[in-house]
């Protein structure tokens, strides 16, 4: 990861910004993998940034690879990855952490807990992979471990669920939002009655639902002839193995029918010309800009058929606008429905649509959503109370591992 953060996943935001608070009490060092014109080491906030070249061993593991004729699938394999941990395990082998916190990765658990036998073992999942792959898998990795943590209660409840002899090792530690950034200086005006901003903020890609919501925004445009609809976020469609593939949901899996083409031309050529002139795919934009595009909205709405957390919820309640999303993973435990927003089925176009005209034309309830929204996000989300979330984590679980030793 680049530092300091200017276009990243929810993942390197998440790090970048607890590190850096937990380093004005706590050494922290953060591993990452070295690209080429980034510096091998640097020190910012506090933090000490170590990359790691992977490119020797990676040649080396895939000439393995293709020795034992295995197919290596997705990030949740054992593979995957292998050349950069094995890198990794050689640079901290040395050391003496007194905690190692590894995001989404369960595959590198063996050989780190083997490798640092004193270090007590975090594994943080942004995603649902441990609920999906092989449980005697799943199962060898999670031994290793000492803390499961989640980022959001669905993502804990699914491990424990299947996992039960687990459960009193597995917590809570959200993704956050900064407050400072995204909040919005001064209240909103009310919509142009036949207008509005709607707004969507993630990676193009099929779980994400922006096909949903098109179909939404089509037929939003016959009550709101005006209206404009803002895409904004990378063209990056995730793999089909990575969430498709895995998916029990039979709404993700029916997604396998986006992976034939392109899924930016199947979005473009799923609207009239008419509908496609109201729609602006911006990009991915910088953090600044990405506030400002908050700020001008007047809705963000998030289509998911998949989704671990939300990100685009608490950004967008810190700025101040009203969030409507798909009662999907994640996204009902950082909404509320009725509460901080309105929640509808996912791969529902019309039941989407019918709840951003309804945010659109009622100046109270958007108030009420608004005002809700704020208050959650400052008492739940902003990146302090995240921080002592994660201490109070580690602390218990040094305290488990004294017990046990």
């Amino acid at each position: 990861m680049t530092v300091p953060i200017q276009k990243a996943d929810s993942v390197a935001i998440w790090t970048y910004e607890v590190a850096r608070r937990l380093a004005e009490r706590h050494e922290v060092v953060v591993y990452g993998r070295w690209f080429p014109g980034q510096p091998r080491a640097e020190e910012r906030d506090g933090v000490r940034y170590e990359r790691v070249d992977i490119e020797q061993p990676l040649a080396a593991v895939q000439k393995l690879v293709q020795r034992a004729k295995v197919r290596p699938v997705g990030s949740a394999s054992s593979f995957y990855g292998i050349g950069y941990v094995l890198q990794l395990a050689c640079e901290l082998a040395e050391s003496d952490y007194d905690v190692v916190h590894v995001h989404n990765l369960s595959q590198y658990a063996p050989v780190l807990r083997r490798l640092l036998p004193r270090s007590a073992l975090v594994l943080h999942m942004h995603c649902e992979w441990l609920s999906q792959i092989g449980r005697r898998s799943a199962e060898a990795r999670l031994s290793r471990v000492d803390r499961v943590l989640g980022c959001s209660e669905y993502v804990r409840d699914r491990v424990a669920t299947r996992f039960p002899q687990l459960s009193a090792r597995c917590g809570v530690v959200h993704n956050g939002v900064d407050l400072a950034s995204f909040g919005q200086s001064q209240p909103k005006p009310p919509p142009d009655p036949e207008g509005g901003t709607v707004l969507f903020v993630g990676r193009i890609s099929p779980e994400k639902g922006v096909h949903d919501l098109l179909d939404a925004f089509a037929k939003l445009l016959r009550e709101r002839p005006r209206a404009e609809l803002r895409v904004v976020g990378p063209y990056e469609p995730t793999p089909l193995e990575y969430i498709v593939g895995l998916s029990q949901e039979p709404s993700v899996r029916a997604l396998s029918r986006f992976y034939s083409r392109n899924y930016l031309e199947q979005l473009r050529g799923r609207v009239d010309p008419d509908v496609l002139r109201q729609v602006r795919f911006v990009g991915e934009v910088d953090r600044a800009h990405l506030a400002e595009e908050y700020r001008g909205a007047d809705v963000l709405v998030n289509p998911s058929l998949s989704e671990a957390f939300g990100m685009s919820l608490v950004e967008a309640m810190a700025a101040g606008v009203p969030v409507v999303a798909t009662w999907v993973g994640g996204m009902s435990y950082v909404v509320e429905e009725g509460k901080e927003g309105i929640l509808v089925p996912p791969a529902a176009p019309d039941a989407l649509e019918r709840a951003i005209a309804r945010v659109l034309r009622d100046d109270e309830l958007r108030a009420a959503l608004v005002e809700r929204g704020l208050r959650s996000v400052e008492e739940r989300f902003s990146w302090q109370r995240i921080s002592e979330q994660l201490c109070g984590e580690y602390a218990r679980t040094l305290e488990g591992r004294c017990d046990v030793n």
